[in-house]
């Protein structure tokens, strides 16, 4: 059981300081707050309350985890109230790749098999809901995503979505 709190007086200068600063010109996104109350009672644990504040980020969340059940369930809800994502991400250090010589291009579909057996070992469900949420020139005004994972079938629901003067 216990808070969690961290305070930071300015996002850009903790970049800078892991060496992963914002681009020249993006203005620093300023101060950030994040907030958390957790308890935990043998293999159930649960986050009552969780809160992340800047000027570009207000979120909360709350949701649980019960591993004393034979399959091990969870359950979440997060509220993002605004979220500027254009704000927060670093500068791409990375140097451009070479362009691929025809012998490297990919030449279709990977035939690897993905390994989905972890959809087997947990139920439960999700749901997230969002107000004004920007990534680079995409503007999602509000929507809601759930996610349910039951009898090792996860389906995903996108509901009330607007976005681009328009809604889904």
């Amino acid at each position: 059981d216990g808070k969690f709190d961290l305070q930071v007086a300015s996002v850009g200068r903790l970049l800078s300081w892991v060496e992963m600063p914002l681009p020249a010109g993006q203005p620093d996104p300023g101060p950030l707050t994040v907030h958390a109350v957790m308890s935990g009672d043998g293999g159930k644990a649960t986050l009552k309350e969780a809160r992340i504040e800047g000027k570009a980020i207000r979120a909360t969340a709350t949701g649980s985890f019960d591993s004393t059940t034979s399959v091990p369930a969870f359950d979440a809800v997060i509220n993002v109230e605004q979220a500027d994502l254009n704000a927060y991400p670093p500068a791409d250090t990375k140097q451009p790749a070479p362009a691929a010589t025809p012998a490297q291009r990919p030449t279709g579909w990977r035939e690897e098999p993905i390994d989905l057996a972890f959809i087997s070992a947990g139920k439960g469900k999700a749901e997230v809901r969002f107000a004004s949420v920007r990534y680079r020139e995409l503007m999602i005004e509000s929507g809601r995503v759930e996610v349910a994972l039951a009898d090792r079938v996860l389906k995903t629901t996108l509901q009330e979505v607007k976005l681009a003067k328009g809604s889904i």
